[in-house]
């Protein structure tokens, strides 16, 4: 085989299990600070379209809007990036979206070479390309698993906002303590909710951010 071809194929398969590596590390939750700060950094411009909503944007969203990276500018010019970070956001990951990006290029352009030039076959190496779906796939099934255990938890959340409210506590310092109390997901999701109230968003547009 030749020197360069081999260099190729063991870059390009290197890529791959490095890919597979993140995909897979970045669904666990090892470090819930970690997870809950990353997906307070998402929502900074993750928002739900609200008719006629009074409140305005968020301060948290503003600032998160005003503190992006060159790369995470040109990154945004990339078509369906909304999508991408939503996705992230609904599975809890703590991974980057342009971590996510370089993964799933990785696996698409290391299972091509792989075949294509391993193999010497260009067909199977033009299939091989769907390999890069694979990141896709791990966090949408994450992504449903952390709603079916939000929905789970979703009615003993609403309980203990009850009980805040009817010991006099407000709605902000009710959804607070849900935050605090509740575990994850609906402890960060209600936590959000309470951040978002308390730095000057409309009460209806935090609550349909959470449901978005």
């Amino acid at each position: 085989m030749d020197p360069f071809i081999a260099v190729l194929v063991f870059v390009a398969t290197t890529l791959a299990i490095e890919g597979v590596y993140l995909v897979v590390q970045g669904q666990r939750r090892s470090d819930p600070g970690r997870v809950r700060s990353r997906l307070r950094t998402l929502a900074g411009h993750l928002q739900a379209e609200v008719p006629d909503s009074s409140g305005g944007g968020s301060l948290i969203r503003e600032l998160g809007a005003s503190r992006k990276s060159i790369v995470d500018l040109l990154l945004r010019q990339i078509p369906k990036r909304d999508t991408i970070d939503l996705l992230l956001y609904r599975a809890g990951s703590p991974m980057t979206t342009q971590r996510f990006i370089v993964v799933s290029g990785a696996l698409a352009g290391g299972a091509w070479v792989a075949s294509s030039v391993l193999l010497n076959d260009v067909f199977l190496g033009a299939v091989a390309l769907l390999a890069g779906l694979l990141p896709w796939g791990v966090l949408a099934r994450a992504a449903r698993k952390r709603t079916e255990l939000f929905e789970e938890q979703f009615p003993e959340a609403l309980e203990l906002l009850t009980r805040a409210m009817r010991a006099g506590h407000s709605m902000g310092v009710g959804l607070q303590l849900v935050g605090e109390e509740m575990p994850e997901p609906a402890g960060v999701e209600f936590a959000q909710v309470a951040e978002e109230i308390k730095f000057g968003l409309d009460v209806r547009q935090a609550l349909a951010n959470l449901a978005h």
